[in-house]
Order: structure tokens, then sequence, then C-alpha cells
């Protein structure tokens, strides 16, 4: 069996996430502008709450498409390889980015249609990406015992994307002004993205394809419909894996989606969330390598069950930081809570990708990634928006947000409880 050396996954680990960070750089901005520039542009309404709600209902596509992401390009991801496959990911991203940067303001129901198309096509394509970076790289350093350290960068490239989409809009509000963003600045970070997708393309085709899915072609084990044979044969997995780790996408999404918008409503600068929220993703990368190594000493499960843990326990102080309305205070409440819910992901692109025999890697983890992206990270920010709009405001809401929170991580905790522990599990 082929042995990469340290230094050759850490090739393909920097190739292969500088095209993630990309695109969820590209997913992020999305994120953002349907909660702050999208309710005045496309969407707006006598007030402000039901047009944030329209909006973020109109980005919930993307959450919609996500699982359906995961399923095709699993399928293709596992039956023709992992990186042909992951360059479509980027492809698909980068037009949809400059589609949504040039859809027009003006043009009423085809403004928004094309916005829903673009979004939901964005969502198709991150569904497809996750998935298989986490296999390939978890293929790649199949013999070392670092795995989840090497893996916990698919999600460095997560937060990265975060902190580069945040900056921009922070740089621009704060330059710009709040009127200038609204109307048209927001789009100048979609023409980057649109436009950084070119360079990773041609790296990503450049990277190796990964060492156990050569073996598999080699023996002919490749499965020949390994999206459906997943569903068909581990579904009860799936939906484990989905329950396990759902909560982590749940509270980053109220986070970074629905709380620029809450801090607005409650009085405070538009800018105060993005810039908040960079701050607190700058913190939660160092705690994800730190994390990640300790999921390849203590086990993959240990260290999210903490994590989920904290979520449980930090919900409600989170929100009555957030309603001191002082900046600082603010920043530590965004920085505490995120840090402390988020750095599960330093472990769940190798807890995933573990579970799973390589015939059904891509398919296996890609699917209950996404499937538990829809119903955490797409469901919850909206839930949140109706709890704020059916409660008067954000100071009527906030227990109850934070109960769905709560929630969210209780259901985790028991799901992860009853997984396996995947820390020494042989690949080969």
């Amino acid at each position: 069996m082929y042995g990469p050396s340290r230094s050759e996954v850490a090739k393909l680990v920097l190739g292969t996430v500088t095209g993630s960070v990309i695109e969820w750089y590209a997913f992020d901005i999305t994120a953002i502008a349907a909660s702050i520039a999208w309710p005045y542009t496309f969407f707006q309404r006598p007030d402000a709450f039901t047009g944030l709600l329209f909006s973020l209902s109109v980005y919930g596509l993307a959450f919609l498409a996500r699982p359906l992401g995961g399923f095709v390009f699993g399928h293709f991801g596992d039956r023709y390889g992992r990186r042909a496959t992951l360059t479509w990911t980027l492809v698909t991203m980068g037009v949809c980015t400059l589609g949504i940067g040039l859809t027009p303001s003006h043009a009423g129901e085809w403004s928004v249609a094309l916005i829903a198309l673009f979004t939901f096509m964005q969502g198709f394509a991150i569904g497809g990406e996750w998935g298989g970076v986490s296999t390939w790289i978890t293929e790649y350093a199949a013999r070392s015992r670092r795995r989840a350290f090497w893996t916990s960068w698919v999600n460095q490239g997560l937060a990265l994307g975060l902190v580069l989409a945040t900056a921009a809009f922070s740089v621009l509000i704060s330059t710009l002004g709040d009127a200038g963003f609204v109307a048209g600045a927001w789009r100048i970070p979609f023409y980057v993205g649109a436009a950084a997708t070119v360079p990773a393309v041609v790296v990503r085709m450049k990277m190796v394809e990964s060492p156990l899915f050569d073996s598999l072609q080699k023996r002919s084990q490749v499965e020949r419909a390994p999206a459906f044979a997943v569903l068909r044969k581990m579904w009860r997995l799936v939906l484990l894996m989905v329950a396990a780790w759902f909560s982590v996408p749940a509270v980053s999404y109220v986070v970074t989606s629905f709380s620029p918008a809450y801090l607005k409503l409650s009085g405070m600068p538009a800018e105060t969330g993005p810039l908040s929220i960079s701050i607190a993703t700058v913190a939660l990368m160092g705690l994800i390598l730190l994390t990640g190594l300790l999921g390849d000493r203590v086990g993959r499960r240990r260290v999210l069950l903490l994590s989920q843990a904290l979520g449980f326990v930090l919900a409600v102080p989170y929100f009555l930081l957030l309603n001191t309305g002082d900046p600082l205070l603010v920043i530590a409440g965004q920085t505490l809570f995120y840090g402390a819910t988020q750095f599960g992901l330093s472990v769940i692109s190798a807890y995933l990708a573990e579970q799973f025999p390589g015939r059904y890697r891509y398919s296996g983890a890609g699917m209950s990634f996404q499937i538990g992206a829809l119903l955490g990270g797409g469901l919850a920010p909206v839930v949140a928006s109706y709890l704020m709009d059916a409660f008067g405001g954000p100071k009527g809401s906030w227990i109850y947000i934070a109960g769905l929170m709560m929630a969210y991580s209780a259901v985790s905790m028991a799901a992860t409880l009853a997984s396996r522990e995947t820390v020494n599990r042989e690949l080969d």
C-alpha cells in the first residue's frame, strides 16, 4: 500500500484546501448579503422583518441543494475519482457567484428568480465540495497517525473563507457607508470570488488522485451506483451521522447569517456583525488546529461531544452578551460562542469519512454532512428569523432562539454517544 510522505500530504492538503477556501468564501458572501443587503435590494417589504425572512428563505434554497449536490457529486466522485469531480464543483461555484454579482436589482420577479437559481446552484456545488475534499485528504493520509489533524484543514478552509467574506463586507460598509453598500458595493466581493476560481481550478487539476481510489479501480471494486448503494445499504448510518453533527451548522449559521441582522435590528451599526464574526472566526482557526491534534489523541467523539455540550450551556449567555449593545461584549460573545461550538469542525471530516468504506466514502460522508447542513444551517436561521418576527423583535425573541440552539445541541449529543469511535480504524 502506497504511503505518501508528510510533505506530500501537506502539498495535497494545501492544493485542495485552496479551492475550498474560495468555494466557502463565495458561499458565505451570499449568506451575509442575504442578511444585510438583499432585504433592501431584492426583497423590499414594508417592514424589515418580512424582507429579512423572504431573503433568508431564498438563501435557504442553497441548503436544499446541498444534499442533492452531495448525492450527485458523490456518485461521480466514487465512480470516476475525487480530483475530476472536485474540479467541476469549483467551476460551478465560480459561474454562479458571477451570476449573483451580475443580477440586476430592478428586474422585479426576474431578479428574484435569478438570485434563487444561482443560490440554489451554489448550494449544489458546495454540496459536492466538502465530502470530496474530506475523502481525498482522509484517504491520502490513510497511513498517518494524524488523520484528524490533516483533515482539520478542510474546515480551516471553511473558516478562512468566512474570514475573507466577513472582512470584505466590513471594509466595504465602513468605507462606503450603509447606503453605498446596499446601492451596489455588496456585489464587489462576488466578482472577486468568481475571478479567484480560475487559478484554483488550474491548481486542482494538477493534484494527484487518491491512492486508495486508484487501488479500488485497479481491483475493479468501484461501485457502479455508489450514492444509491449508500441510501439502500447504509441509510441508518447516514441518519445517525446527520443527527450527530447537525448542531454545528445550526449554531454556525445563526451566528454568521442571522446575528448580523439581529444586531442591526437591535440598533447596532451594520458593520458590527461582520466585524465580530471575522474576529471570532480568526480565533476559531487556531482552536481547530489544536483540537484536531487532540482528536488524534483522545478520539473524534470526545472532541465533538465537548463542543456540543458547550453549545447547550452557552446559548443563553451568548444572547445576553449580544443584548448589551456594547461592541466589545458583542465581540466577546461572538468569539466565545462561535469558538466553543465550532471547534468540533476539527474532527468532523475524519469522523464522517472514516465511518464509510472506500467505495462509498465520498457519497456517504458528503450526504451525511450536507443533509445535516440543511436541517441545521439551512433551517435554523429561518426559524430564528420567524421567532424574531413572531415575538416582536430581538428583545422579545432571544430566549426562544437560545432554546432552539439548546435543542439542536441536545439531539446531537445523544446521536454522537450512539455512534462509534473511528480514531484507529484501518482504511485499507
